[in-house]
């Protein structure tokens, strides 16, 4: 890639976001690919980029700006990340596992096939999505069938990390890359907005050690922005928190030794 043609365009608050953050860390893509975060809180059109972005000079505005001028007559929803062609004046991708794999480049092993599959639907399906499934729950019984599914997802990943340093064995893998987003988020975020709180990540010895270790990687810790996710999660999502009120707590120390 040319140096400097591509944007990527990102918001803290986003776990897919998130995912591409740690991939142009680790693949050494600070410097010939740009960065650019939308505001964490939307505005009345959703993400909102800064000005001159688009370069025209014009004063930043509403993300979907971005996929109009890509295609002029999109009318869907518009998401982040984005991958910005600015020499052709449109998106690349917005998918955060397709841009993760172009960023990488081989840089990172994948995980085995059967077990990335596995990881895969412990990790989003049983935690990432779970955590929205509780959050969204229309009733007492929806709330606690997602809640257990959350934590029964925890439990086996923390069996799992007792036995691997890392997702997929001792080798850092994209796996990792998937898992981390989710898992910073889960005290500051899930456990308090969504109710997901029979448990604590720091509870849990060997996924605690996990993320100590993770976050003890440059390329890691210098993506990580709580006080922007709880802005964004706590402002944005008004139906589960109409009031908009953010909450201090609780805190999360990956700075700490991790266990051995």
């Amino acid at each position: 890639a040319a140096p400097g043609r591509y944007l990527l365009i990102a918001s803290a608050p986003c776990p897919w976001s998130h995912r591409t953050l740690i991939a142009r860390q680790l693949a050494g893509l600070a410097d010939a690919l740009p960065l650019v975060m939308a505001d964490p809180v939307m505005g009345p059109e959703g993400w909102m980029a800064p000005p001159g972005v688009l370069g025209d000079g014009d004063g930043g505005g509403p993300l979907h700006r971005f996929y109009t001028a890509s295609d002029r007559h999109y009318s869907g929803g518009t998401t982040v990340p984005v991958l910005w062609d600015r020499q052709a004046r449109t998106i690349v991708n917005n998918e955060s596992a397709d841009i993760v794999v172009q960023l990488l480049d081989g840089a990172l092993p994948p995980p085995d096939p059967g077990e990335a599959e596995r990881l895969a639907t412990l990790i989003h399906k049983g935690i990432n999505e779970g955590v929205y499934q509780a959050g969204y729950a229309g009733n007492q019984a929806a709330y606690e069938e997602a809640v257990h599914g959350v934590f029964a997802a925890l439990e086996t990943l923390d069996g799992h990390l007792s036995e691997r340093r890392y997702i997929a064995g001792d080798r850092l893998t994209v796996a990792d890359i998937y898992a981390f987003p989710t898992l910073i988020r889960f005290d500051p975020i899930y456990a308090v907005l969504m109710r997901c709180n029979l448990r604590r990540i720091t509870e849990y010895r060997h996924v605690l050690g996990y993320l100590k270790r993770l976050y003890a990687n440059p390329a890691f810790a210098g993506t990580v922005d709580i006080g922007a996710y709880r802005r964004g999660y706590f402002t944005n999502l008004k139906r589960l928190n109409p009031g908009g009120l953010i909450p201090l707590g609780p805190t999360l120390d990956l700075a700490a030794p991790a266990a051995p």
